[in-house]
This record gives C-alpha cells, sequence and structure tokens, in this order.
C-alpha cells in the first residue's frame, strides 16, 4: 500500500510537467529528479502535486531538499531551480536568480535544506542602481509616477460602488497597505484595507496568500468598455503584495506582464514585470527622505500624488514614454497602493 501510493503520486506529478520543446527532459536531468523525488515521503509529494495542479492557486507547503547542488551535465544546479524549470518555468536559464516568496521558510528551521516547491519562488527580477533615494530628483519625483496633470491623488475622479464577496481572509492585525482598482479615469469599488502579509488580486477566489480581492466577484455588476473588458480577461491570477521587514514586493503571478512604478523607483519606472517574476517596489526606510524631496518640489503647484508612501501598477498594459499610454489613467485595469507606515 505504501509504495502504490508513493507509486501513484510521482506518477502523478511527472505527468503534470511541463511539456513545452524546451522543456523536453534529458536522461541526465530524469536521473537527478528521480533521486530527489525517491527521498521524498507520502506527504512531501502530496504537498507537490496539490501545488503543480492546481497552478498555485490552492495552499501547499514547503518540501524541503538538500540545498547541495545537483550535478547537470557540467553545471551545478540547486534542487529548486531544477523543480522551477520542469514544473513551471520551462525556459528558466541556469543564470537568473531565484526569490521565495513571503511565505516559504525555505528550510528556515532546517539548515541546509531549501524548498523545492515551485510555486514558493519567482524569478527575481534584477534591479538598477538608480533606486537609491539619492539619485531622485525632487522635481522629477511626481510626473515619473505617471499620474496625469490633472490627477491630484486621483481626487476628484469618478467613482463607482460595486457589491459582491471581494476580500478573503484577511487577519485582525494593524494594516500595512489600501488599494484601489481603477479602470483608466473611474474608481472601481470601495477602498480597500489589508493587514495580512501577503495579499493577491486576480481573477481567482483564493491562492496561497491569506487575504486578497477577487475582482471576478466586484466586478460582476460592472459593464467595462470593451478594450478593458478584453485587458481585464487577461489578468488571470494577476499579482500578489507582499512584504518583507521595510520592503514591499511584488510578484507577478499571471501570464500577462504587469507594470509597477513607485517614488522610490523614481526615474527608474515604470518598471515591466513578467510573468512569474519578483521585484522589490518600496522600501520604507527611503520615506523621510522621499519626504523632504516632494515637499522641495511644491507638489500643490504639479502633477502627481500627495502621498509618498504610493505606488501605482497597471495590469496587462503598459504606459510611459516607451508606450502609447503616457498616463496611468489611460491604462484600462490598474491599481493605487498606499503602504501604511
Amino acid at each position: 500500500m505504501f509504495r502504490s501510493r508513493r507509486s501513484s503520486l510521482s506518477r502523478q506529478l511527472w505527468k503534470l510537467k511541463s511539456s513545452t520543446e524546451e522543456c523536453n527532459l534529458a536522461a541526465k536531468i530524469k536521473s537527478s529528479i528521480h533521486q530527489i523525488l525517491k527521498s521524498f515521503d507520502d506527504d512531501d509529494l502530496e504537498q507537490l502535486v496539490k501545488a503543480v495542479d492546481s497552478s498555485g492557486t490552492i495552499q501547499s507547503d514547503c518540501v524541503l531538499a538538500p540545498v547541495k547542488g545537483l550535478r547537470l551535465g557540467d553545471e551545478l544546479v540547486s534542487a529548486n531551480w531544477l523543480f522551477m524549470k520542469i514544473w513551471r518555468v520551462s525556459e528558466l536559464h541556469n543564470s537568473v536568480e531565484l526569490k521565495n516568496l513571503g511565505y516559504c521558510s525555505s528550510g528556515d528551521d532546517k539548515p541546509g535544506y531549501c524548498c523545492c516547491n515551485p510555486y514558493h519562488w519567482a524569478v527575481l527580477q534584477s534591479t538598477p542602481d538608480t533606486y537609491s533615494t539619492l539619485k531622485i530628483k525632487p522635481d522629477d519625483l511626481s510626473s515619473n509616477l505617471g499620474y496625469s496633470s490633472d490627477c491630484h491623488g486621483c481626487a476628484g475622479f469618478r467613482s463607482t460602488e460595486c457589491t459582491g464577496s471581494v476580500i478573503w481572509n484577511d487577519v485582525d492585525e494593524a494594516p500595512w497597505c489600501r488599494i484601489t482598482y481603477w479602470e483608466a479615469r473611474e474608481r472601481i469599488g470601495r477602498l480597500f484595507t489589508f493587514s495580512s502579509p501577503s495579499v493577491s488580486l486576480g481573477n481567482v477566489t483564493g491562492s496561497n496568500t491569506s487575504a486578497g480581492i477577487c475582482l471576478t466577484a466586484m466586478l460582476a455588476s460592472w459593464n467595462p468598455s470593451a478594450k478593458t473588458a478584453s485587458a481585464r480577461s487577461k489578468i488571470g491570477r494577476g499579482i500578489r503584495l507582499f512584504r518583507e521587514g521595510p520592503i514591499t514586493w511584488i510578484y507577478n503571478w499571471g501570464s500577462s506582464p504587469v507594470f509597477v512604478n513607485s517614488t522610490w523607483l523614481g526615474e527608474s519606472g515604470p518598471v515591466r514585470l513578467p510573468s512569474d517574476h519578483t521585484t522589490p517596489v518600496f522600501d520604507l526606510r527611503a520615506s523621510s527622505d522621499l519626504r523632504k524631496a516632494l515637499q522641495i518640489s511644491s507638489l500643490e503647484n504639479k502633477e502627481g500624488p500627495q502621498e509618498v508612501n504610493s505606488i501605482i501598477i497597471s495590469l496587462v498594459k503598459g504606459w510611459g514614454r516607451n508606450y502609447r499610454r503616457r498616463f496611468i489613467t489611460d491604462c484600462p485595469c490598474w491599481l493605487e497602493v498606499i503602504l501604511i507606515a
């Protein structure tokens, strides 16, 4: 019975691997994978099947394997990289760096081990040096965010209320962020406040995170334009925001790119974030310097938001100097996130 269950789970997991041509497995890769799978117990295999079969939308636990590198031809690769490539990102190159997501312990309680759950990791997007607040020009802080000249913190724009079960599983703790959802120049629904350290927003109703907003439920009675409806249909699983200490990260776990900017990113933004990638978007330790810079810029006579700890995210469509949409308010589906220090 023990062998039967293990064998069944292993076969089920193997059938779920990526079937793309680039991920056509050589014998050396299969051998390495099977060696790791043999070291897992039934519960570990069950967690992997749950994660891969649901594409990460069902909560799954960490599955630990030794950190030591695995021989793959002439190169050494980590177990978590190998699982990420086989069961999630087939085009993954061994030169990329992976980042564990906020809910992954990655072997913190077991030194010498790391988590192999492919949906506990994301590809780390490289961050330019211009994130230093010392390089941000006060006069550029607001205009670089991408608000139009008549959008002062988006006050006075049209707001449409929506009903529906849109939030799930938030925790009763001190809030750390506020989120509003926009379609072009119209705010849809109310302002949402979250306490959970990890928050999702997309067209799904559950995830590995403990809190989130389901756009499908919130927008059930809302009839958008054809262009907005087309963009909204591509959001899929959407994004996840999570914090680690003073740093806020964004993770794109949908199939379409997202675009993000903040006062902290400054001239580096907007940043295009592909599917399965993550990047830091704000460091609260910089808030004081940013606030001083914004005060110097006399923001009341310039474009942009009044809030220093601000992040704006466009889902699917980009904006800025490289796109025909100049401002975030030209984008069909976007978010405004205010961090609470």
